[in-house]
């Protein structure tokens, strides 16, 4: 009997070990010149090295000695129109784990957006109602960094290199690309790995957010944008069905955890 527990617990234990070296630790990939963040894919190499089915999205991650590098790219509809009119976060742990030791959103629900101009023809489609709606989106919401540890917000040009873009491509995919200074959150790299968390932000309640200077249309005729509207629903309603108000309202997160590259 008493070999037969002994067994039970050495096989216990080499389980633990197994799921505890499972963890798998992703490789960030080092750039010998900083990237320049505008939301192109030119220093990007294709396709990029994850995807995740969950959030829809591809992304790589890089760095140098100075910044950590991040760029997403986003095909599908519903999940663009969640990042414009929602927001995207990148929450890292600093010890690899699954803690927001820093947290950075853009861009986000409640930005204070002015009415869009309106002179000239009013663009169409989904895809320019999302670049319509980022490009009033100024500012970034942070939290953790060693220069504002209990949070608020700095504008998307700002001294401290924190850098953000987010253009697409000709084919209509999002692109965001981020760099953060190491010097921002951390205090050593050597032999450093850094747990990060992606998430598209589901949308909020119909009528929790305030609307921009305008009307919620910021400038645009009722009813949204003509043509494709929000997601590609038309008239610019959001989408009806229960499984697709499911999705659009709901946060999805990948996490990963990077091994940091060394020259």
């Amino acid at each position: 009997m008493q070999t037969i527990i002994n067994r039970i617990i050495i096989l216990g234990s080499i389980a633990l070990c197994a799921c505890a070296s499972s963890r798998k630790v992703a490789q960030s990939e080092w750039t010998g010149k900083p990237i320049v963040i505008d939301g192109k894919l030119e220093e990007w190499q294709q396709p990029m090295q994850h995807y995740h089915a969950g959030t829809k999205l591809s992304y790589s991650i890089r760095n140098d000695k100075d910044r950590l590098y991040i760029c997403i790219v986003a095909p599908e509809k519903n999940t663009k129109t969640k990042i414009a009119l929602a927001g995207f976060q990148v929450a890292i742990d600093t010890t690899a784990g699954k803690k927001k030791h820093v947290t950075l959103l853009y861009p986000f629900a409640d930005i204070d957006r002015q009415a869009a101009p309106t002179r000239g023809p009013v663009a169409t489609g989904a895809v320019s109602m999302e670049k319509m709606i980022i490009s009033q989106a100024n500012t970034i919401r942070i939290k953790g960094f060693n220069f504002l540890k209990e949070g608020g917000d700095i504008p998307l040009q700002n001294s401290r290199g924190i850098n953000v873009a987010i253009d697409w491509t000709t084919e209509g995919s999002l692109v965001y690309e981020l760099a953060l200074p190491f010097k921002e959150f951390m205090h050593t790299l050597k032999g450093k790995s850094l747990g990060i968390q992606l998430t598209v932000k589901g949308l909020p309640p119909v009528g929790s957010m305030s609307p921009p200077s305008g009307g919620m249309n910021g400038g645009m005729p009722p009813g949204g944008p003509p043509g494709g509207g929000f997601g590609g629903a038309p008239g610019g309603r959001m989408p009806t069905g229960n499984s697709d108000m499911s999705e659009m309202s709901e946060d999805k997160s990948l996490r990963i955890t990077i091994a940091l590259a060394s020259e």
